[in-house]
């Protein structure tokens, strides 16, 4: 597959997106919360979008995806799903708590149903025909269900 496109700090699609997801992150805050009472989950999916800081000066921060999400006294904690590029504090399959200051997107899906992802749904709009074939059935954006 191709490498996706990096996106600057200053994209304005991308602030907004980041922007959206602040706003309904209590949202998907209630759902965790919910959902940590049922027996069985009723996600089917929850990820994160996360930024951590770089050592590098010139990137800022790094989005990396997280899962297994969780709600613990009020904290919110989760799993990174890769190595950090730019912080060697930080490793595949750790568990951290996250600072919900820095949630840059969610997705979750009940009943088949996603929510969230507006990071996603903007570098899917600027995908090439040739992108999005080659990226439509691997999640993040096999979840969203996007044409």
């Amino acid at each position: 597959m191709n490498e996706i496109t990096w996106y600057s700090g200053e994209n304005k699609e991308m602030q907004l997106a980041i922007s959206k997801t602040q706003e309904v992150l209590p949202e998907y805050l209630n759902i965790l919360d919910e959902d940590s009472k049922r027996v069985l989950s009723a996600l089917e999916v929850s990820i994160v979008k996360y930024a951590i800081k770089s050592k590098d000066k010139r990137v800022g921060y790094e989005h990396v995806f997280m899962d297994q999400i969780e709600l613990d006294s009020g904290k919110v904690y989760g799993t990174l799903n890769s190595q950090p590029e730019y912080n060697d504090d930080f490793e595949e399959g750790q568990r951290i708590e996250i600072d919900i200051r820095y949630i840059s997107d969610f997705i979750y899906v009940i009943g088949g149903n996603p929510q969230g992802g507006f990071t996603f749904k903007v570098m899917w709009n600027h995908f090439t025909k040739e992108e999005k074939l080659a990226y439509k059935g691997h999640p993040p954006f096999s979840w969203l269900k996007l044409n």
